[in-house]
């Protein structure tokens, strides 16, 4: 099981209920799987297929976990970006992921309403994300997260 998985399951059994609450405000399973697919649609519309880093460069917010899921959705990994690094380590993070796309606050999505699911096969080892680690050493190092693992990591999270 995959992560979008859970997710797409729990809209089938709590559609209407609350998945994400931000202070006074709250989408439900439903409105954050539409808004992941809307930004799928959007990223293989761009090209982006299974096995590509998409950057990430979102405050926390909604899209921001819409965003995160869509990525997963079509088969890609996530790099969170944090807007407060000095451009040569975003640079260098860039580079030494690959990344071709980032999701910034236009989400690329801004024309795009198609809701159904990105119709893409996702396998467990494939990567979900990459984080760099401080750079104690001088230089930061990417360390990657597959599938698998962070679906272990919820589920004993939860």
């Amino acid at each position: 099981m995959r992560v979008h998985q859970l997710i797409a399951h729990a809209v089938e059994i709590h559609g209407r209920d609350i998945a994400v609450r931000m202070g006074a405000s709250a989408w439900s399973y439903l409105e954050l799987e539409n808004r992941a697919n809307q930004i799928a649609h959007a990223l293989l519309a761009r090209g982006v297929s299974a096995g590509d880093v998409v950057g990430v460069s979102l405050p926390r917010s909604f899209d921001l976990v819409a965003a995160l899921l869509g990525v997963l959705k079509v088969g890609a990994a996530y790099l969170p970006l944090d807007k407060s690094y000095p451009a040569d380590r975003l640079q260098g993070m860039l580079e030494s992921a690959g990344c071709q796309v980032i999701l910034g606050e236009n989400l690329l999505v801004d024309s795009c309403d198609q809701q159904s699911s990105a119709p893409v096969s996702v396998l467990e080892g494939e990567l979900a994300y990459v984080i760099y680690t401080s750079g104690s050493t001088g230089k930061p190092k990417g360390v990657a997260m597959g599938h698998a693992a962070l679906v272990t990591l919820i589920q004993w999270q939860n």
